[in-house]
């Protein structure tokens, strides 16, 4: 047996449809024992062979009609015959969309048809949790993850951050998105705009000239902490003084 690597997203190969599976194929029982020991290394309890990314309509299916676990159910080339009862929401997840659980709806109770590797027939009544875990293999197998039952907006949102991860290296911390510079904005080229605002709510110092939040590095604050410094009254905006409609590099005191 071999322990395969799963596929994730935005791998394209997740929303093809798999193949359905002879009778007589011979590779079908060593595909379905690696299945096997991948699904009991990541502990979970159903699996598609598309996951691994082999394109063979084979499930695996690892919980019990209590919604306990149960050793593992080959199940090739399952297909949903009847879905009844009520409606029911459940939390979901799936290795190939890693870090992302939400709430999906489904039927409660469905039967489902395949054969087992022996090639018979098999005809099984599911509910509950089992009932879930079947319909989510189906829908591996037909291309179909859980976030496409999800709304648009949210299916965006978790298909563009899997996306952004995948570009990155998922072995490559993601950054913070604040960061405190240690440096003044002229000096840390690679943040202009970066603002001093210690966590006590005063101002950072440069030399022995305060840094009033939301002022910038404009020739104008300049002369606005030039003036300040000095414990001067300053304008901003028009200066009526002047008659312009600009500040004046170095506003006079008034007064």
């Amino acid at each position: 047996m071999t322990l395969l690597p799963i596929v994730t997203l935005p791998d394209p190969v997740l929303r093809t449809s798999s193949e359905e599976v002879a009778v007589n194929d011979d590779a079908v029982g060593i595909l379905a024992r690696d299945l096997i020991e991948t699904l009991d290394a990541h502990a979970l309890l159903g699996m598609a062979a598309i996951m691994v990314g082999v394109r063979r309509r084979v499930a695996i299916l690892a919980v019990g009609a209590d919604g306990r676990r149960v050793p593992p159910l080959v199940l090739i080339n399952p297909v949903l015959v009847r879905c009844g009862g009520e409606m029911e929401k459940g939390i979901e997840g799936c290795p190939s969309v890693p870090d992302v659980f939400e709430p999906v709806e489904r039927p409660r109770t469905i039967v489902a048809a395949y054969r087992d590797l022996s090639g018979t027939v098999v005809t099984l009544e599911a509910t509950g949790l089992q009932a879930r875990v079947i319909q989510h293999q189906i829908d591996l197998c037909d291309g179909i993850l859980f976030i496409d039952r999800l709304s648009r907006l949210k299916r965006s949102r978790i298909e563009k951050k899997l996306a952004k991860a995948a570009r990155r290296g998922r072995t490559r911390p993601a950054r913070p998105r604040f960061e405190t510079p240690t440096k003044s904005p002229m000096e840390n080229r690679k943040r202009p705009g970066a603002r001093f605002r210690p966590k006590d709510g005063g101002n950072h110092f440069r030399g022995r000239i305060a840094l009033p939040a939301g002022i910038g590095n404009s020739a104008h604050a300049r002369a606005t902490r030039f003036l300040q410094s000095r414990d001067r009254r300053w304008t901003c905006g028009r200066n009526r003084d002047t008659g312009g409609n600009k500040c004046p590099i170095f506003a006079m005191p008034r007064g």
